[in-house]
């Protein structure tokens, strides 16, 4: 598949809710045979349900089962539209305009961005090599008085250069909170770039090799040696929350986070930056559960 379509073409891929739901059931394979009586006879689709019912044996099958959109109420063709249009966002979707767009309450669209975004934290990062820059941020609230982090959350970036970047929110930037996550995302042997802050100073006993930037002493770059891709990012993220989400809440509990989720959509937007929205789509619904390449997208490529 090669270029991006607009959202008409797009549309024009999901005449209805019944098509949604049959290619989805094709694209699990659930309907090869019965996994109750084992024939091979085709389902046919419940009226006013999302489900499929054997005729032999009537057993029903939830194509749906397993994944963010099990538990919901709202069409699944607005479903994969909201999926569709926030892999095509540059800077963010929020749900007040999703609700605007597909036409549903400001509490569902809400719901639906937040799964999207769950969905999009699966994007499996790690091993990351060669050059990495590392750097730390704080996001959310407002200082109070120079340096004050008190009513802020520090965010940890781990960025390859010209590569993928993983996100991550700490507790705070120590070395007990920042290491065991770059153990885990960047392979060893790596050359990784960071400022002077503490945290970072045994790097080196962990087999990569370390330089660092002093900007308490005005130096922002030294043979290579730099983070300014990493500041980049928080530059990018920062600006996508105050132009597209206004401001993002602290997250209420480790179970349910709010900031993670934020993180992880533009994790997601910056690693698949090179693709198109089409293979952004079939990315995420992948993440979702589903292979959509043969059901809803059709050959883009120009003829």
């Amino acid at each position: 598949m090669k270029g991006n379509i607009g959202i008409e073409r797009f549309l024009k891929t999901l005449p209805s809710s019944e098509t949604c739901l049959e290619n989805l059931f094709e694209a699990r394979g659930l309907g090869r045979s019965c996994s109750k009586c084992e024939s091979e006879e085709s389902y046919y689709l419940v009226k006013g349900r999302k489900c499929f019912q054997c005729k032999k044996c009537s057993n029903q099958v939830y194509p749906l089962k397993g994944t963010v959109m099990e538990d919901s109420k709202t069409d699944i063709r607005k479903w994969l539209i909201a999926i569709f249009l926030m892999t095509k966002s540059k800077n963010g979707y929020s749900a007040m305009r999703m609700s605007e767009d597909i036409e549903v309450t400001y509490k569902c669209a809400w719901r639906m961005c937040r799964l999207i975004r769950k969905a999009m934290s699966l994007d499996e990062i790690k091993d990351l090599d060669g050059i990495v820059e590392i750097d730390e941020t704080y996001v959310g609230g407002k200082f109070h008085g120079f340096y004050s982090h008190s009513n802020k959350t520090a965010v940890l970036g781990i960025c390859q250069r010209k590569g993928k970047i993983k996100t991550f929110a700490i507790k705070s930037a120590s070395e007990k909170n920042v290491l065991p996550l770059i153990l885990a995302t960047v392979s060893p042997g790596a050359l990784i770039c960071t400022d002077e802050h503490s945290c970072y100073r045994n790097l080196k006993n962990h087999g990569y090799r370390h330089e660092s930037i002093k900007h308490k002493d005005r130096e922002w770059a030294r043979n290579g040696i730099t983070t300014n891709r990493i500041e980049n990012c928080w530059s990018r993220f920062k600006n996508s929350i105050r132009g597209t989400y206004i401001r993002i809440r602290k997250s209420q509990n480790e179970e349910e986070p709010t900031l993670e989720y934020y993180l992880a959509e533009y994790d997601f937007r910056h690693n698949h930056r090179k693709e198109t929205n089409v293979a952004k789509f079939l990315k995420l619904t992948g993440l979702i559960g589903f292979n959509l390449s043969d059901h809803f997208i059709p050959d883009t490529s120009r003829r």
